[in-house]
């Protein structure tokens, strides 16, 4: 591994960590009404996230925050990236399939 990934490495891991302890304590506090799915990241009883929250609470606004289109889509991310990097000062409506 290159050393320079060794310090966000640590980073993520001692994240995870966190985050691990922070389920624990929602565990504990649901008591019986806790699902335990053995999920990774779980809502407050266990059960998985639901992904039209996920969006409209937290990725949409975070889309907003930094000045990106909130039209774009999770899954369209990656590509986006790729557009920005082979495009500089483009807008992203500019690049899309719909406008080429």
């Amino acid at each position: 591994m290159p050393r320079a990934s060794r310090p966000s490495l640590q980073r993520l891991l001692g994240r995870l960590r966190a985050h691990r302890r922070s389920q624990a304590e929602e565990k504990l506090a649901a008591g019986p009404l806790y699902a335990d799915q053995d999920l990774l990241f779980a809502g407050p009883t266990g059960a998985p996230l639901d992904h039209r929250n996920i969006v409209v609470r937290h990725f949409k606004p975070a889309l907003e925050k930094v000045g990106l289109d909130p039209s774009i889509r999770f899954y369209d991310l990656p590509a986006h990236d790729a557009q920005h990097a082979a495009f500089p000062g483009i807008s992203h409506n500019m690049l899309s399939p719909n406008t080429l």
